[in-house]
């Protein structure tokens, strides 16, 4: 089959499209290895291909072909053929296309009859197949043009056709799949774009040839008359076509006419070549005149060449004496180069000792900052005690500064109340000296038993104070022992979370060494084979989680980088927008919600930021990232470059007063900066949890080593869980010791008060005793100055109490004074050791960075020097190289000349000789070196033309052969395909018992037919045939349908398109040839039909799934405001 003719990018004309139909593309002639056959026949300048026998002679072959397909259609008829797999249309859609806003239509593998009114848009779905397949307009009989075919009032027309691409002959299966989707779009303008995509709506290329190319492997001959037969040309067809056109038919549906023109083309060609020939070899004569001219000149001129050798001899001088120039050059400039390498060992060695310095001092500091952090550790315990003693002594000394008021008042009321006593008691002896009664004794008895129950109830009275003061005892002690139990409770909770944390951090160190992007969340593994399996729209393809790229160089470094860039540690980051949500999607499908960052690709210069002091550590300095892009990513995130790194607070507080207005992280979790304006920020950062998923970054090789350090992380935590155990324990039991004490006090006391008001009572009766016995005034004042007496015990009572209180409290402020001295001292020799350590550090550091300095110095001499022996090596590589290429060219132009003279001396001679030699050539018109060149250019130019000149001969002759070969090729294809073609004519027409006859005639290139009807047959005896001319208009639509299935037979288009075939049969002629229609299409293997017809078929074909499909098309809604309708009503049947 003809190759298909390369397409050109569309517009709106035809020629646009596919070029001119007169001048196809010429195939490449084959050739035989044996020239031997070729015979010349030069005078034949044209392509006969009507010169061979006529095949109606043959009536063996015709009827070897006859028996052939006898035998095909036996087998056909015990079997249906399948329906095709691959190559055929599977549903049509139209937006915009003629006269349909939208419609959709799906088609049967095998036979399509589609029906419907005129107007209703039948040839319209037609015509769509043909432009969807990449037919030009002109063809469909619809339109001149694209743009004819839009819609009116529409921007734009739509073509979707969806074809069958299953089987061993689908095309390119792995990347369409199961359905091939065909999209045409076409514009107001005029032009037009195509899309193939696959079955899963994926853009699989946008180029026409890739269309072309499925039409070409599937053999969809779409512009082929017998492919398609539109209606007007089925009109003409069926109707008025005269035997010439019939014949010319035949070979437009066959391609043969395609394959004389390619062929003619050749011919041209061949001539061509042969008229350029001619031409060359009419210019051989004067094209040797002239190089024999030049050979004479050049035999004169050589006489007189012995000046020239002179000047050669002179030349050859010259150039060595270059050479020898060029070598005293060489040799100096390798002394400077001895002297230059002598420098870079010196300055080397000078930067090893700056460098072992900075080493020492390092060392020193880092040990200084070593016992500095032992001593703050024990100075912070040490702190901590002194302000617990001293939180005591302050609370102890404020309840004796109580206990002291207290005394003070009850001194100033005893003092008081001793006062009021001794009036009275003046008052009572007066009163008594009067008394002249004898009941002195009754009465004294009184007074002693008064006095024995006052003694009794300050007893109790002192015991009960006893007991209060037992029980607020231990009510503090119960007080403290709950606070302690308390926080031992809190304690133990902490640890029991601690331990949860560290177990859990120990499966996740277990999960990152089975697998290392476990630490970056969960199927990652399977999220970034996603990825590699996706096709993006950026321009790379996304990347993350960026962890995978950082790897940490100082682990010192680890959990304050954890704190502050751990979170990027998860992102993923896409360069265009459009992959975000399809990377999102891709994420969430794995069960990993990680954030996303849109970035374009941006390897810029961040050297600026970076500090000028190269002391200062940045976190560019630690991290290593195995992509330029994602250490961008990071600088823009976090401002890395201008970030410093300490190993503490103390060194973060003194760098930030060097560099003023950069942040430094040091790691111990703090984050310092001294502003510009001259405040100062030191704040610390964020605690991570122990389950915080940034302890596992930064891992690096070492996952057995924090595994261990997990391990042992959750020893401590159960040793300290005994530890809080045993204490709450402890704790426990005295509180219940304590609670069991306060109890048997609260029984002691309340029998004391009961003992304490049955005295009371006692008392009050004898003192009603004495009262009565006593004289009315004695007693009174008695009275008044016994309940002043009983006041004054109440004060010393309390008295007692509060004074034993304040010697309690000092008793225990004592010892707690003596601690505090004691750490005071610890503390002040410590601050003096700190203070001496930070100034040896200041001098250590003073120290280190003159070494850096002295080092950055001698390196600068060093790269200096190292730059300088770069440099003269280099110069004196180009020297030797110089000297080396000198020296090979004045090998090559000549012998070595030995101890020349003065390159300048022996120039001067060459150009005075040189300027006599010019002297001469003017005289002769020419230099010798003119006239060898001359005369070698007419020589190479002969040889050249007589070498074209046998090439090109070869070439035609060659090409000559392989058109002839081509054209019996020819001969035999029409041959065949006629013989078959008349077979399969006489087939079709005796399905109506008709007789008939094709005759070609490859001469006068017509295909005459003849028929005789059985009627006519019966009538007339006779087997004489009819012409096609005296049929009836049935007969005749009849016969042309059986002439249109018998070529059908020859073509290999896997798809069969016939529009109105039926418009001049009658009802019993129409039925016959549908049913004949029906039944080809049935037993044809692999190909697909669509029959186009206004009448109805419902009386002579029935639905058939999923071989035969009925679709009755509706007339469409012509009405300008129906264009938002989307879809057209049709029936299927």
């Amino acid at each position: 089959m003809v190759r298909r003719r390369k397409a050109q990018e569309e517009s709106d004309e035809e020629e646009d499209d596919y070029g001119p139909a007169s001048a196809p593309p010429a195939k490449r002639a084959r050739t035989q290895d044996s020239e031997d056959e070729v015979k010349d026949d030069e005078e034949d300048q044209g392509l006969d291909m009507g010169e061979e026998f006529d095949p109606n002679d043959d009536e063996e072959e015709e009827e070897r072909t006859r028996a052939r397909l006898d035998k095909d259609r036996a087998k056909a008829r015990y079997s249906r053929r399948g329906a095709a797999e691959a190559g055929v249309i599977s549903s049509l859609e139209c937006e915009h296309f003629m006269c349909h806003t939208h419609f959709h239509l799906d088609f049967s593998q095998q036979i399509n009859f589609i029906t419907g009114r005129n107007g209703s848009g039948k040839s319209a779905a037609l015509a769509a197949i043909q432009v969807g397949l990449g037919a030009r307009p002109s063809l469909t009989g619809r339109g001149s043009s694209l743009q004819s075919l839009i819609q009116d009032n529409a921007e734009y027309a739509e073509i979707i056709i969806r074809m069958r691409n299953r089987g061993p002959e689908a095309f390119k299966p792995d990347l369409y799949g199961d359905t091939i989707k065909i999209i045409r779009r076409i514009r107001k303008g005029g032009t037009s774009s195509i899309q193939m995509k696959s079955a899963d709506a994926k853009l699989i290329s946008d180029v026409k040839s890739e269309l072309q190319e499925m039409c070409d492997h599937f053999n969809i001959q779409i512009e082929s008359p017998l492919s398609v037969l539109t209606q007007d040309a089925a009109k003409k067809f069926l109707s008025d076509s005269t035997p010439a056109e019939k014949y010319n038919f035949f070979l437009q549906g066959t391609q043969l006419t395609q394959l004389a023109e390619e062929y003619e083309l050749i011919r041209s060609n061949v001539r061509k070549i042969q008229s350029a020939v001619s031409q060359q070899k009419e210019a051989l004569p004067q094209m040797e005149e002239a190089a024999r001219e030049a050979e004479t000149k050049l035999s004169e001129a050589h006489k007189a060449r012995g000046q020239k050798d002179r000047l050669q001899a002179l030349k050859h001088e010259l150039a060595w004496a270059h050479v020898a120039g060029k070598y005293e050059q060489l040799s100096a400039e390798r002394d400077e180069l001895h002297q230059l390498e002598k420098h870079p060992a010196k300055y080397r060695t000078k930067a090893d000792e700056a460098q072992a310095k900075i080493d020492e001092l390092t060392d020193k500091s880092k040990a200084l900052e070593e016992q500095l952090t032992a001593d703050k550790e024990e100075n912070d315990k040490y702190q901590e005690e002194r302000k617990v003693v001293q939180d005591q002594i302050r609370r102890n000394a404020m309840k004796i500064q109580e206990c002291q008021g207290d005394e003070q008042e009850i001194n100033q009321g005893m003092d008081n109340t001793q006062k009021l006593i001794d009036e009275l008691e003046k008052k009572i002896e007066a009163e008594s000296l009067k008394l002249q009664r004898d009941d002195a004794a009754k009465r004294q008895q009184i007074l002693d038993q008064l006095g024995e129950v006052v003694s009794s109830m300050t007893a109790k009275e002192e015991e009960f104070q006893a007991l209060g003061q037992e029980k607020q005892e231990l009510e503090t002690r119960a007080r403290d022992l709950r606070e302690q139990l308390k926080q031992a409770n809190g304690d133990r909770t902490k640890v029991q979370q601690q331990l949860q944390e560290v177990q859990g951090w120990q499966r996740r160190i277990q999960d990152q060494q089975r697998n290392k992007l476990n630490a970056f969340g969960t199927n990652i593994d399977r999220v970034l084979q996603d990825i590699q399996n996706t096709r993006w729209q950026g321009s790379t393809p996304p990347i993350g989680p960026l962890g995978r790229y950082v790897s940490l160089k100082d682990g010192t470094y680890r959990e304050v980088l954890q704190n502050q860039i751990g979170n990027s540690m998860y992102q993923f980051v896409v360069s265009h927008p459009a992959d975000r949500r399809l990377l999102g999607d891709i994420l969430r499908r794995h069960s990993n919600p990680a954030p996303i960052v849109i970035a374009e690709r941006d390897i810029f210069d961040y050297s600026q930021g970076l500090p000028q002091d190269s002391s200062i550590v940045t976190p560019l300095h630690v991290l290593e990232c195995s992509d330029e892009w994602v250490s961008r990513i990071l600088i823009n995130a976090h401002s890395l470059e201008r970030i410093g790194l300490t190993r503490n607070r103390e060194e973060a507080d003194r760098m930030a007063e060097r560099d003023v207005g950069r942040v430094f992280w040091s790691a111990d979790q703090f984050k310092v900066t001294k502003f510009r304006d001259g405040g100062f920020s030191s704040q610390g950062m964020p605690s991570m949890k122990g389950t915080d998923r940034r302890r596992q970054l930064f891992a690096g090789q070492d996952t057995a080593g924090q595994l261990r350090d997990a391990e042992e992380r959750e020893r401590q935590c159960h040793h300290q869980l005994d530890v809080i155990s045993k204490e709450i324990a402890k704790a426990n039991a005295a509180l219940h010791d304590a609670d069991q004490r306060r109890n048997r006090i609260l029984n002691q006391g309340r029998a004391i008060h009961q003992e304490k008001s049955k005295l009371q009572r006692e008392k009050e009766r004898l003192e009603e005793l004495s009262r009565e016995e006593a004289p009315q005034e004695v007693a009174g004042l008695e009275a008044v100055r016994d309940d002043h007496v009983r006041q004054k015990e109440e004060f010393k009572a309390s008295f007692k109490i509060v004074y034993e209180r304040r010697l309690q409290l000092d008793a225990e402020n004592k010892p707690l004074l003596e601690t505090a001295k004691r750490l005071r001292e610890h503390l002040d020799r410590a601050n003096e050791v700190k203070q001496r350590i930070h100034a040896e550090m200041s001098k250590l550091f003073d120290q280190t960075v003159q070494a850096k300095s002295n080092h950055k110095h001698y390196r600068d001499k060093l790269a200096e020097a190292e730059r300088n022996v770069t440099a003269h090596q280099e110069k004196l590589a180009i020297t030797e190289e110089e000297y080396t290429t000198w020296h090979a060219k004045a090998s090559e132009y000549c012998a070595e000349v030995m101890n020349p003279r003065n390159a300048s001396q022996v120039r001067k001679e060459v150009e005075a000789l040189e300027k006599a030699v010019k002297q001469r050539e003017r005289r002769q018109g020419a230099s010798v070196d003119e006239m060898e060149a001359e005369c070698v250019r007419t020589k190479r130019a002969l040889e050249k033309t007589n070498a074209a000149i046998k090439g090109l001969e070869e070439m035609a002759h060659k090409l000559e052969f392989a058109v002839k070969v081509r054209i019996e090729t020819w001969h035999t294809f029409r041959r065949n395909i006629a013989l078959r073609t008349k077979v399969q004519f006489g087939y079709h027409l005796s399905v109506r018992s008709f007789t008939g006859h094709l005759q070609f005639d490859h001469v006068k290139s017509t295909l005459n037919l003849s028929v005789m009807t059985a009627d006519q047959a019966q009538a007339q005896g006779t087997q004489r045939a009819k012409e096609a001319r005296s049929l009836s208009g049935g007969e005749k639509s009849y016969t042309q349908v059986c002439l249109l299935l018998a070529l059908w037979e020859s073509v290999g288009c896997p798809i069969r398109c016939l529009d109105e075939f039926d418009v001049f049969l009658d009802a019993p002629n129409r039925g016959i040839c549908m049913n004949l229609l029906a039944e080809a299409a049935k037993s044809s293997e692999a190909k697909q039909y669509f029959f186009i017809t206004p009448l109805d078929t419902g009386s002579f074909i029935k639905p058939d799934p999923p071989v035969v499909k009925i679709s009755q098309m509706k007339e469409p809604n012509r009405d300008p405001r129906a264009l938002e309708q989307r879809r057209l009503p049709f029936r299927s049947e």
